[in-house]
This record gives C-alpha cells, structure tokens and sequence, in this order.
C-alpha cells in the first residue's frame, strides 16, 4: 500500500502535466499540423479540422483510461506485481497519449496527397548564414556555482565519515548512501551539457530576413538556457538536503522518497511557463514567417515525431511537435541512441519478470554435517557451521535500512544497515516468520529464517547439538 501511495503522489502530478503539454503542443499551428508542413490558407481546410477533432477526443479518452489503469495495483498485495502494473503504465501512458497523433499524422499526409498539397518534389533547404546562422546563449559560468555546490556537499559527506569527529555516528551508513547523494549532484552537470547541445542546434529559419531568424532563435534559446539553469538550481537544493539528513540522520529514507517526489513535481512543473513562453514567442513572429517549407519536410518524418534525414549532418534538430530537440536517427549517433533506446525497454519486461521471480520464490534454510545453506532462486550462502558464533533464536528483528538487496513482505536479502547503530549485517529470512537465527561468521552479522518458523527451528535445534 506504501509503495502504491508513493507512486501516486510522485506520477500523478507528472502525468498530469504530461498531458497537458502533449495536448498543447500537439494542437496545429506554427505551419504544422500533426508533424505535417501546412500553410496558413490551407490550416482552415474543414478536413483538416475535422481530424483535429477526432484527435481531440481521442486524446481525452485516452487520458481518462490512463488515469483509471493504476488504480488496479492498489487490490493486489504483492509488491512485485505493484511495480510491473505502474511500469507498465509508464509505457502504455505513452502509447495511448502519441497513438492519437500517429493516427492523426497519417491522416494529413493522405489529405496532402489526396488534395496536391505537395507542391515540390524536392523543397528547398533554407539555411541561416548570417553570423554562420550561429547563436549561443548558454554561458558556462552561469552553471559553474551550482555544479560546484552540489559537488561540495558529496565532499561534505564523504570528508566527515574518514575524519574522526563527533558528529557522524554511523560512518558505514553514511558511506553505503553516499552513492546516492553523488548520483543526485552529477546531474548538474549532465543539465549543463544538455543545455549546451541544445544550444549548439542549428538557428531554424521561418524568414528571408535573417535578423528575423536571429532574434526567434535567440528567444526561444534564452527561455531553455534558463530552463536548465533553474533546474540545476532546483537538484542543488535536493542534493543539499539529502546531503544533511543523511549526516545527521535525520530520516534519511523520508528526505529521498519525499523529495524525489517534491523535486520531480518542481522540474516538472518548471516545463509549464517554458510552453506558455515558446507560445508566446511563437505568436509573437507568427507574422514574419514568410517560409513554409524547409529541407527536413515531411519524408523525413516518421509518424512525424522521429527525424530520419541522411543529408542533414545534424545529430540534434529541432522538434516538429513539442519542446527542445530531437535526434537525426540517420547519424551515427542517432542510430546507437535508438539501439540504447530499444535494449532498455527491452530490458524493462525482463526486470519485472525477475522481481516476480524474486518475491514468488521461496526460500529455504538447511543444514548438512558441515554447512548451513540458504537457497533462493541459487544458493546464497554456504557458511561452514565451525564459523558460527554467538547463536541465538530472536523473535524481533532490530530496525534495518536496506543498503543492497531485496526488501519485500515475504523476502528479505542482502546488505542491510541497523538504524540508530549503523551496524552492518547480512539479511535472508521470510519478515513474515516469527523467529529468526542471529549469528556472527567472521564478526560479519547475520540474521536468517528458513520459508517458516519450522525450519527455521529445525536449522537452529542442529546448530545447539554442534
């Protein structure tokens, strides 16, 4: 149920803004309609507006089914179930909200053929060569403050758990959730290189007149350059306070799980002045835009959201439908980002099937003459019963954060941390059971159960006798 909570407040929101800015910014204008070049004269068709309807209320529909499918994970009480269903709603929210405009996409381009609204075989490419058609707006300096802030806080808690002082009490705690807070602060400068490449594409050209050109492209560049800059402000914040929690212990769980949340929502929410902008400075030279037709048309354009064009040299061009920039699948790059693209989703059904496996598995605790040996879907441990010390049957597991492993109802594996202590030790019991084996091998801490208290009891009666 927690894990359900969690999820719906952290994808909701998202979702919601999502879909307002698909909605948005997939309406026709700007010369386009559905990834389709259309002239002005020709955006008042009655056909046209009549597949802009259909698009509409498809949209709707589809929302309204996105919004109800996770509700589904709330009435099943397996956590690995819980993570495949909001998983899978992750991509089908994003088949059914692009599924409209494909369809739409497809439409248009019949109604161009069908009306000869393709007038060129081969249309011109307009190129910007004033200044080299180059404009930058993203100032590295700008970036520099907060990169660095969040940089100091990984050194801040790392520094504090090799040095001795009296402030940090559980070092190893520390040390083994430090990854994450290093993780959260390298962001930064993946914003800054983001923003530079989006800075780097090339100017767009709507006009003859190239201080027309000039000005659009340093609008629309100066709204993302301050876009990344925000953000990165914004993770600084996060690292910060992740940074302090976990120094001070101050629930160091709450201030990640939380603050993905808050963060989330923010970045998120950062996205909706940046359309209103691009509006804006869309209307605004609606006027001066005097070219309707460019080198990238609409061969180019698969299901007019994905840019296949291998005379553009270009790895990055801008969108036809949405914000920022897109990748030229022709180019090198383009192709390894596609073959990334398509392994990790490929992956993502292979993780969920491996968490079901995970939690619908049992596991199993035995004992021969020489060894205690705890299977699962292999065998975990092998642990020579000579080693074992200090054996005692427990009834109540101390208060433990999970640094690596699997934490679930009926599972619990791995490396975990005592909380209030910061000792470590090594988990592999059913948290369900009520009687649990504590010993130490090597002065490593371990606490285990067999599938239940039986076995568990018979692994520990054996244990006596030795």
């Amino acid at each position: 149920m927690v894990l359900n909570i969690l999820m719906l407040i952290a994808m909701y929101p998202m979702m919601m803004i999502v879909c307002y800015m698909m909605y948005v910014s997939m309406k026709p204008k700007n010369g386009l309609a559905f990834g389709c070049t259309i002239s002005a004269v020709r955006m008042k068709d009655e056909t046209l507006k009549e597949i802009e309807r259909q698009w509409a209320a498809e949209m709707k529909r589809n929302i309204i089914i996105t919004a109800l499918l996770p509700f589904a994970a709330f009435f099943i009480p397996y956590v690995s179930i819980q993570i495949t269903i909001w998983t899978v709603w992750v991509f089908v929210l994003i088949v059914l909200l692009e599924w409209p405009f494909i369809k739409a996409n497809a439409k248009v381009k019949d109604l161009k053929r069908g009306m000869g609204w393709y007038d060129k075989e081969n249309p011109e490419e307009f190129i910007e060569l004033k200044a080299a058609g180059e404009v930058r707006r993203v100032k590295v300096s700008t970036f520099i403050v907060p990169v660095m802030a969040s940089m100091l806080a990984v050194v801040f808690v790392y520094v504090l758990t090799f040095v001795e002082n009296d402030i940090v009490k559980n070092a190893g705690y520390v040390q083994d959730f430090g990854l994450i807070i290093l993780m959260l602060a390298l962001m930064n400068p993946l914003f800054l290189m983001v923003a530079q490449w989006m800075d780097r594409q090339k100017t767009e050209v709507i006009s003859t007149q190239s201080d027309v050109n000039i000005n659009y492209a340093r609008a629309k560049k100066n709204i993302w350059k301050d876009f990344w800059l925000q953000s990165s402000w914004v993770t600084t914040g996060y690292v910060w306070i992740c940074a302090i929690s976990l120094i001070f212990n101050i629930r160091f769980d709450l201030a990640i799980l939380v603050g993905c949340v808050m963060y989330t929502f923010v970045v998120m929410g950062l996205l909706i002045p940046v359309m209103r902008k691009i509006r804006d400075v869309e209307a605004r030279y609606e006027k001066e835009r005097d070219i309707v037709t460019s080198g990238d048309d609409d061969r180019y354009w698969i299901w007019g959201l994905i840019y296949n064009n291998p005379k553009d040299k270009h790895t990055m061009v801008s969108q036809r439908v949405g914000m920022g920039t897109t990748i030229n699948l022709a180019t090198k790059a383009g192709k390894i980002w596609w073959a990334v693209t398509v392994i990790v989703m490929l992956s993502v059904p292979i993780l969920c099937g491996w968490v079901i496996l995970e939690e619908f598995t049992p596991i199993s605790l035995s004992i021969n003459e020489d060894e205690v040996h705890a299977n699962h879907l292999k065998l975990e441990h092998e642990l020579p019963i000579e080693k074992i010390e200090h054996l005692e049957l427990v009834e109540d597991l101390p208060s433990l954060t999970k640094a690596v492993g699997s934490a679930m109802e009926t599972l619990a594996k791995g490396s975990f941390r005592i909380k209030g202590t910061g000792e470590k030790c090594i988990l592999f019991l059913n948290p369900q059971n009520e009687k649990f084996l504590r010993f130490e091998v090597d002065g490593q801490v371990y606490y285990m159960s067999g599938l239940n208290d039986e076995e568990t009891m018979k692994v520990y009666e054996r244990l006596e006798q030795n």
